[in-house]
């Protein structure tokens, strides 16, 4: 069966990613083909090569439709009001309370890369770019003076990414939940440190308003 009646192609998509999620949990990356997920849709395998070149693509894309949609809005359009490490404190409260499915797709891809070069040339894209754009926002963040701008932006943002990779694994094989309120604490302390220091501010005011007075008394 081609494209379905009446359907338009975001509809055909989303469908073709709703089964490609149920395929890919039940049977694996290497033990899904592309026509068992066209046949889980009701569509033809062509149906699925219309919209991605390869499974790879569509894997990738199936994670990504599963993440959080809170992050997935962060780090596709940003949100310039609110301080980036607020940002990364509310973000990573929640580390422990992601879909597993989300969490289950992205261990399959991670596994699967290492034996399909098509599947980790995709992956490896896919996380680079948002990578880049965390980086991005952390740079504007460092101009409106929200994180100190002595911090590497790459290093945060490769920190983060090391940081949401292991919360997936932890919540794969069903580690016991650390309490919230412990959680929370930590989060706040360790964003804390990527903020500016407030010292170091006011010793710079302090000396830039000192040399403005020696100016003026010479």
């Amino acid at each position: 069966m081609g494209r379905i009646a009446g359907v338009t192609p975001q509809e055909t998509k989303a469908r073709l990613i709703a089964s490609a999620v149920r395929v890919f949990a039940e049977r694996g990356y290497e033990g899904t083909r592309v026509a068992d997920i066209a046949r889980d849709a009701g569509l033809s395998s062509g149906a699925i090569y219309a919209h991605y070149r390869s499974k790879a693509e569509l894997l990738v894309d199936a994670i990504r439709a599963h993440g959080p949609h809170e992050v997935n809005r962060l780090l596709m359009t940003g949100d310039r009001a609110t301080p980036l490490p607020d940002i990364l404190i509310s973000l990573g409260t929640t580390l422990e309370h992601r879909d597993p499915t989300q969490s289950s797709l992205l261990l399959e891809a991670i596994a699967a890369a290492r034996r399909d070069p098509d599947l980790a040339l995709v992956l490896s894209a896919s996380l680079a770019r948002r990578e880049a754009v965390m980086v991005e926002l952390m740079r504007q963040s460092q101009r409106a003076g929200h994180l100190d701008d002595t911090v590497a932006p790459e290093a945060v943002a490769r920190f983060c990414l090391m940081v949401v990779m292991g919360a997936l694994m932890s919540r794969v094989v069903d580690l016991p939940v650390v309490d919230p309120a412990d959680w929370t604490y930590f989060m706040t302390r360790l964003v804390g440190g990527f903020r500016p220091d407030p010292s170091a501010e006011n010793t710079s005011a302090e000396n830039t308003s000192a040399e403005n007075d020696n100016e003026e008394t010479r």
